[in-house]
């Protein structure tokens, strides 16, 4: 019976503490411009006295208008020189409050970047996950008697400071959650947060699954990209004796090595639980080589599946819809590191802009490529069909901000606009979420070249995998010489990709397997010109690119890759 009683209150709590938001929100989507300059307004009256405020004169700032003519569109770019300051240690910088940590992420012309985060970015936060906490839970009242699976990350490296004490990274995943809400998530999900220290992938995914499998009444997963999920699950049945030992027992008992005080805190957290460990056996008795689980059995009350779905995501979903029959999948909205740009609602095609959390803009270039003729709409101006490039102004400190993140509109809910992401605006490859830019690539490769005195004829890298579903990334290269030292290149190349945060991440958790080499025998140009040629582009049109989004291209050129003892690659046909 307290398996049902805790997490109804605990669900129920967190009900009551989203309600409020849930109604500001839908008050707001009747009076979007009002709501909206509201929002920009509280935004500089608290920030006139920084650095930047100064600067750009928010004393004077009394609407929309003049802030538009006071303040230009910027990226991240116009903020690196502050960004430092702030990891100084100095205050009043972007922001009148203190910035309590530098997020990263990655960078479109730099490896990665730090985004500051202060109490007003992450109260902006919640302005967009509250509603949808409660639209989601109040749809779906057999959510309110289970537990949660909310992703959490394994641990790239130890959390850090800046030389002026200002940390790095969040210490948990629900770090964009206040404290309340930490609170009632501690009683609602179902891996504790210690799992998040875990820095072995073996090891991290052996004990999210012993948590995992315990739970019988998991009634909710949010994951961000599918594959995380797929990638998670698919050791199951190798460990799947001893998984079942574990929950009988008590005990925790990974494949992988383990910090003592990490097992210790673990260890603290698990019962013997000899029902469910027979349950358990007799779902995944049998030989089941060749075949997945019945998860459906594994976690009856499972509902819903939260991840994305927009954009290159969506191409992964139809796995997750194999392993979980019936259980509905929802797509989450625009959430980026610098801020949350929609959120999804039940019954409604698209997501709902966030717009009581930041102030937004949004480009429309009429003319592909002329700058002159790019409209700034605002969020009530938005049309029906069209699609834009996302501007925010936040509490974080970031004033006109380009995300280059491309959105269309679906539709309205009442005067706000449904979104659906599209892809980056700029030359981003994003199979998993690891956002590799071409800028970061080209450097990345100009850097190569000098340390091996290379003068490639052509060079180019681009997605590919192999026969058996497995992606990485492939340096193409022609060269008039040979190359010599072919895995201290790779290694090299492979090294300053992986400064890129979320390729890292990717390379971590097995989303992308390393780079690898395919030396062009020739005629390198010209087959890349027919090729692209080949998919609709015209000739005239071609640029020689260091970074394409498109697989294929080890079936298109002559030559064959080199590294030594990799698997097979699906290579199409010349």
């Amino acid at each position: 019976m307290a398996r049902l009683v805790i997490p109804l209150i605990f669900n129920c709590l967190w009900l009551c503490l989203c309600l409020k938001k849930y109604l500001a929100f839908k008050r707001a989507v009747h009076h979007v411009e009002k709501t909206q300059q509201r929002v920009l307004l509280n935004i500089i009256a608290r920030n006139k006295g920084t650095d930047y405020g100064k600067k750009y004169s928010f004393d004077r700032i009394a609407g929309v208008e003049s802030f538009q003519a006071s303040v230009p569109i910027s990226t991240y770019e116009s903020y690196k020189p502050y960004i430092e300051a702030i990891a100084d240690g100095r205050q009043q910088v972007l922001t009148g409050e203190r910035v309590t940590m530098l997020e990263p992420t990655s960078g479109s012309t730099c490896a990665s970047k730090y985004i500051p985060y202060t109490k007003s970015l992450r109260e902006e936060f919640q302005q967009g996950i509250a509603p949808w906490v409660f639209d989601l839970y109040s749809h779906r009242k057999k959510m309110l008697l289970g537990k949660a699976y909310w992703s959490i990350s394994p641990a790239g490296s130890l959390r850090t400071r800046t030389t002026g004490g200002v940390p790095v990274g969040f210490e948990e995943d629900t770090g964009y959650f206040g404290f309340l809400e930490r609170y009632f998530l501690k009683h609602l999900l179902v891996v504790p947060k210690e799992v998040a220290q875990i820095s072995h992938m073996e090891t991290f995914r052996y004990v999210t699954l012993l948590f995992l499998l315990k739970e019988k009444r998991l009634s909710f997963i949010s994951v961000w990209n599918p594959t995380f999920l797929t990638l998670l699950l698919k050791p199951l049945t190798g460990w799947a004796d001893r998984l079942i030992s574990d929950i009988k027992s008590g005990t925790v008992s990974p494949p992988g090595p383990i910090r003592p005080d990490i097992l210790s805190k673990l260890s603290a957290l698990v019962t013997g639980d000899e029902k469910r460990a027979e349950e358990l056996t007799e779902i995944l008795a049998g030989d089941l080589a060749g075949r997945e689980p019945n998860y459906r059995q594994i976690w009856p009350d499972l509902a819903l599946i939260s991840c994305w779905a927009d954009a290159s995501a969506g191409s992964y979903l139809y796995q997750l819809k194999e392993l979980f029959p019936g259980v509905e999948i929802q797509g989450k909205g625009l959430l980026a590191t610098e801020g949350i740009v929609s959120f999804p609602l039940t019954g409604v095609k698209g997501s709902a802009l966030a717009v009581t959390s930041h102030f937004f803009e949004f480009a429309e270039a009429e003319g592909q490529g002329d700058q002159s003729s790019i409209k700034i709409r605002r969020a009530h101006e938005l049309e029906r069909g069209k699609s834009y490039s996302v501007i925010i102004t936040t509490g974080g400190g970031l004033y006109r901000y380009r995300l280059q993140d491309l959105i269309r509109v679906e539709g309205f809910l009442g005067q706000c606009p449904l979104i659906t992401f599209t892809g980056k605006e700029d030359q981003i490859s994003d199979l998993f979420g690891e956002k590799l830019s071409e800028s970061h690539v080209d450097a990345v490769m100009h850097e190569v070249f000098v340390k091996y005195e290379l003068r490639p004829r052509f060079y180019m890298v681009a997605p590919e995998k192999t026969a058996d579903g497995r992606h990485f990334y492939t340096l193409f290269i022609e060269l008039d010489e040979g190359l010599s030292q072919v895995s201290n290149l790779v290694n090299d190349v492979e090294l300053r990709l992986r400064e890129n945060y979320h390729y890292q991440y990717c390379r971590t958790i097995g989303q992308l397997d390393g780079l690898r080499l395919f030396v062009i025998s020739k005629g390198g140009l010209k087959t890349y010109l027919e090729g692209c040629a080949s998919r609709g582009q015209r000739l005239g049109d071609v640029k020689p690119v260091a970074l394409h989004k498109h697989f294929g291209w080890s079936g298109v050129f002559e030559g064959n890759f080199v590294n030594p003892g990799q698997p097979e690659v699906t290579r199409r046909q010349k």
